[in-house]
């Protein structure tokens, strides 16, 4: 009877020591981390009265640039933002429209474009994230950039993207602002000019959720 006691407390102290160890292994596999996309779309006219001559001919230079910003509302429609981290941007395109000629981009001098909160309509406030204390509020994040935009570009560009830039504060508010600023150095006769801008976000599925 002492030998079949020691028996099957040995057998059950190995059930439980072997149940105990597949407890741990499991629970020491990391999530893989599950990349994907999102993208934004926004819009932007550019009226025509921002000439005080108004209907200047398409595409010649102008005697000085004309400043340009906007604060455009936007709305992220995707319900895989809620899901992610990490998001950052990978790709923004610009395409000009109902610019009649070749001129395209040209007309412009440089162009900016910004992600900030709503409430915000002044660029002077802008508070940008500090990477040395990532603690501390911001409110506004510069997302890419084309700066001295040569002639003949056409009528698609890509901005230089900003590498650090990180853009979940913003996506996940789902409504929030995007900022352009530009300086225009040629006219153009259309009462609009019209910019796409197409954001291509990376982001990593939040799988802590």
């Amino acid at each position: 009877m002492v030998y079949k006691a020691i028996l099957i407390f040995c057998v059950v102290g190995f059930l439980f020591s072997g149940c105990d160890k597949a407890k741990l292994e499991g629970n020491s596999k990391e999530y893989e981390e599950t990349n994907f996309e999102l993208v934004e779309s926004i819009s932007l006219a550019i009226p025509n009265t921002i000439f005080t001559a108004g209907g200047l001919f398409s595409c010649v230079s102008l005697p000085f640039n004309i400043s340009y910003d906007a604060f455009i509302p936007t709305e992220n429609p995707n319900p895989f933002a809620k899901l992610a981290r990490n998001m950052i941007p990978l790709e923004v395109e610009m395409e000009m429209t109902q610019v009649e000629g070749n001129c395209g981009f040209a007309m412009l001098d440089f162009v900016e474009v910004y992600l900030c909160l709503e409430g915000i309509d002044d660029p002077n406030d802008f508070t940008f994230r500090d990477p040395n204390n990532p603690n501390a509020d911001f409110n506004a994040v510069k997302v890419g950039q084309f700066l001295n935009i040569p002639d003949g570009v056409g009528n698609k560009i890509n901005l230089d993207v900003e590498p650090n830039a990180v853009l979940d504060k913003f996506i996940k508010a789902g409504d929030f602002l995007t900022y352009t600023k530009m300086a225009i150095d040629k006219g153009f006769t259309n009462d609009y000019a019209i910019i796409k801008t197409k954001l291509k976000i990376a982001a990593q599925l939040d799988n802590a959720q």
